[in-house]
């Protein structure tokens, strides 16, 4: 299993946390970044590396708990602690587009969900 399953823009949290084993659900990581994209006309975490796009991953959904992080290697661990706890802006999705109904900011949110075994499979998102 490789991180590069995922061009870097759509990767979920655990595999750029070092995850040697995932799932479907980093695919339903890479449908919430698309929707999101769809959304607010733009790549929603557009970074230049994948440090700087958990960054922009943690700026706006917050700090993932060390349950979030449970498949993550533990120097990401670390990392992820030693830079302090961040709350979630998910106020920001509303302003994506006036198209940002409860509703879509609802299915975004369970999409990008940090947890893996939290996030909304593809049946349940249907």
């Amino acid at each position: 299993m490789t991180q590069e399953v995922v061009t870097q823009y759509y990767r979920a949290p655990e595999i750029l946390m070092g995850a040697k084993h995932y799932t479907n659900a980093v695919d339903m990581w890479s449908v919430g970044c698309i929707f999101g994209e769809l959304l607010g006309r733009r790549i929603l975490f557009q970074a230049q590396s994948p440090i700087q796009q958990l960054e922009l991953i943690t700026a706006l959904l917050g700090t993932p708990t060390l349950s979030d992080m449970k498949y993550a290697c533990d120097a990401a661990k670390r990392h992820m602690i030693s830079r302090g706890q961040k709350q979630p802006s998910l106020t920001a999705l509303y302003a994506l587009s006036s198209s940002a109904t409860h509703d879509a900011v609802h299915l975004l949110c369970q999409m990008l969900t940090l947890d893996p075994e939290k996030r909304v499979s593809v049946g349940e998102a249907l």
